[in-house]
């Protein structure tokens, strides 16, 4: 009599023997044909519940959730609103702006962004920072140290607005004037100057505008912020000569006055020098300031009988008479008056300032006014006249600045928002980033075009907003 188990086995072997001829062909074959996917299941799942086990160990003793935000002086970034906090002494605080954050940490610490689920269990307390503090800090690796161009914007079209100042940082150079060539100018007082090789000149009166050439120019207007900008030179006009009209030597067999000019031709060198009688000497005159002492008042005594002119003498008549010790009337001056650039349409006048080792270089140019506009934003806040109207940086970059004229200046970092901030010390230089870091040497004049912004120290980014 078969048993109930006899019957089951007898089944399982009919089925096999079916499945076999199925899948093989051969009823009969040792080998059972899902005995692979059998095992390969089998060991499957076994690999499955030791990988959940050892995850379920790790987790009794390893709580949960992020706290790589914990670290000393790290910025934390909420991933679902980006808001920003600071870990300090057990609470998250809020910080008002990201160079707050750099600032009250004390170090250039990475921001780590992390779920608001994470920090749910942490205390909040009151917020900390600095109001108005920039919210975007330039890597060290991003600030400029190139040349800052200045241009003289006029007025628009409809006559409304007023003259206007651009201020581009990162710009390629424009063409230069060139040494011969100069720029005249008015400042809004109406007073003219002479843009010559970076240097601004004054001219003094419409007479010497009349003896250098320039009364048929018509000056381009500038800002008085913009003129600033441009170092200045000498004014174009010479001193009295003391004791003019007064008896001098005998020169040529002809007596002289003092305050007369004599030219020397030289015919070996074709070419004429210019001499300026004293009452101690001869003194050798540049074109230009030979023109200057013609004109000025002060030497018609030496011209009692009509204009004043240079005096024709050969190239041996002062032998004999002693060279003057006084001042070197041309010492700064043009050798002959430069050419006056006339800017064609829609062209605008340009100062560009190269910061050097030893002092920053000062190049005039003009550019086409839709290349100065182009990427230039409004700056705000500003004052019309004296701050940059436009500005332009690189986007993400700014400078580390500090002011040339001031003896003990501190450092500024300039924005790409065209906001100067002043930086406190040491100490809040390392928090941003900027520690051993190079600083540019700017004249005060171009500082002075930008917003001053609240003072970025350590101690203000770790007291309470508002406080």
């Amino acid at each position: 009599m078969q048993s109930r188990r006899d019957q089951v086995q007898a089944y399982f072997f009919v089925v096999g023997r079916m499945v076999a001829a199925v899948t093989h062909g051969r009823p009969d074959a040792l080998v059972q044909p899902n005995r692979r996917a059998s095992t390969g299941i089998f060991l499957g799942v076994l690999l499955a519940a030791i990988i959940a086990g050892v995850f379920g160990i790790y987790g009794l003793f390893v709580p949960g959730g992020n706290n790589a935000w914990r670290t000393p002086g790290a910025v934390i970034a909420a991933k679902e609103t980006g808001a920003r906090y600071l870990f300090l002494e057990g609470q998250l605080r809020p910080v008002l702006n990201y160079a707050s954050a750099r600032l009250a940490g004390g170090s250039p610490a990475p921001v780590v962004r992390v779920s608001t689920a994470s920090l749910a269990d942490a205390p909040t307390g009151r917020p900390i920072g600095i109001p108005g503090a920039p919210d975007s800090v330039p890597a060290a690796g991003k600030l400029d140290t190139g040349a800052w161009t200045v241009c003289a914007r006029p007025p628009e079209e409809t006559g409304v607005q007023a003259l206007s100042i651009a201020l581009l940082v990162g710009r390629p150079a424009g063409r230069p004037l060139g040494d011969d060539r100069g720029l005249l100018v008015s400042s809004p007082d109406g007073v003219r100057h002479l843009l010559w090789q970076g240097r601004r000149h004054r001219v003094p009166d419409a007479q010497t505008v009349r003896v250098l050439g320039y009364d048929a120019i018509a000056p381009v207007p500038v800002t008085a912020g913009w003129l600033d900008t441009v170092p200045a030179g000498r004014d174009l006009g010479v001193p009295a000569t003391t004791g003019a009209g007064q008896p001098g030597p005998v020169i040529e067999g002809r007596s002289t006055l003092v305050g007369q000019v004599f030219a020397v031709r030289n015919p070996a060198l074709e070419n004429e020098q210019l001499y300026l009688l004293r009452l101690d000497g001869v003194t050798p005159l540049s074109e230009s300031a030979a023109a200057l002492v013609l004109a000025a008042p002060s030497t018609a005594p030496a011209y009692p009988q009509g204009a004043a002119a240079p005096i024709p003498i050969g190239p041996a008549a002062l032998t004999g008479v002693p060279v003057s010790r006084g001042e070197d009337l041309g010492t700064g001056l043009p050798a002959r008056p430069p050419t006056a650039a006339v800017p064609p349409a829609g062209a605008v006048p340009c100062a560009r300032h190269t910061p050097g080792s030893d002092e920053v270089a000062t190049t005039i140019e003009l550019r086409s006014g839709a290349e100065v506009d182009a990427g230039a934003v409004p700056a705000a806040p500003r004052e019309a006249g004296t701050t940059a109207d436009r500005v332009s940086f690189p986007t993400g970059g700014g400078v580390l600045a500090r002011d040339q004229g001031a003896a003990a200046a501190g450092t500024f970092l300039v924005t790409d928002t065209g906001i100067r901030y002043p930086i406190a010390d040491e100490d809040s230089l390392k928090a941003l980033g900027y520690s051993g870091v190079p600083v540019t040497v700017l004249p005060s004049a171009l500082l002075d075009l930008l917003p001053t912004g609240p003072l970025l120290s350590t101690t203000a980014a770790r007291a309470d907003a508002g406080a």
